[in-house]
């Protein structure tokens, strides 16, 4: 941001933050009032601009599990929803069971501080079982490491968790993803070194689980 002093004439110029040029740049984090002194000679004049800073909550993501739209708001502020375009009467973190069409979500802290998502798009026939994915091993024998390329039905956030189980029943693997918009994700899987054997790959997609045994030499 630029601040100038309009006094045109002053031979010199003294800012509150030390500043003494006739313009300044600031970038001020917090609401904050800046004044200059215009000196010419054994006159001084002051001047005084205050700076609002509007703090915007961060850009909202909005997330699909057991039939509900969600969106993650750890700092509460306040939320809107709309469904093409028009505002819908819910006002909390969650909506259940929407019908088709186009969603965003906005969450604002004040009448002029709001942040939108991206949109999400719902549509009659979307299915969340329809999962389908590949484990691609390299190199085999394994070093502990492979690839899981997930495919999913439609293009909408969701949860997806990865466990890799040993047939001997160690969990060799546990961890949770946020895919957004997106109906392929390729997730590296790091296990322990040397592991050998027959293992178990499965990923959960809102409650609905897909298992594939695999071999590492």
């Amino acid at each position: 941001m630029l601040l100038s002093s309009l006094r045109t004439n002053a031979e010199k110029y003294l800012w509150s933050n030390g500043e003494i040029t006739k313009a300044i740049t600031v970038k001020p984090t917090a609401s904050i009032l800046y004044t200059v002194f215009s000196i010419n000679g054994k006159d001084t004049l002051r001047d005084s601009i205050f700076v609002k800073v509007l703090n915007f909550p961060d850009k909202p993501l909005i997330g699909f599990k057991d039939s509900s739209l969600y969106t993650v708001n750890l700092s509460k502020f306040a939320v809107n929803w709309y469904r093409n375009n028009l505002l819908l009467q819910v006002k909390n973190d969650t909506l259940k069971y929407p019908a088709e069409g186009v969603y965003k979500v906005a969450h604002g802290n004040g009448s002029q501080c709001w942040s939108v998502s991206d949109p999400i798009y719902l549509t009659n026939d979307y299915d969340s079982t329809k999962i389908s994915f590949d484990i691609l091993t390299f190199p085999n024998p394994s070093t502990g490491y492979f690839n899981l390329n997930i495919s999913l039905a439609k293009k909408i956030a969701q949860d997806v968790m990865v466990k890799v189980i040993h047939t001997g029943g160690t969990i060799l693997f546990d961890k949770s993803y946020f895919i957004y918009q997106s109906d392929y994700i390729k997730i590296p899987v790091d296990m322990p070194y040397g592991t050998k054997g027959q293992i178990v790959v499965a990923v959960t997609i809102n409650n609905r689980t897909i298992s594939k045994s695999h071999i590492i030499n």
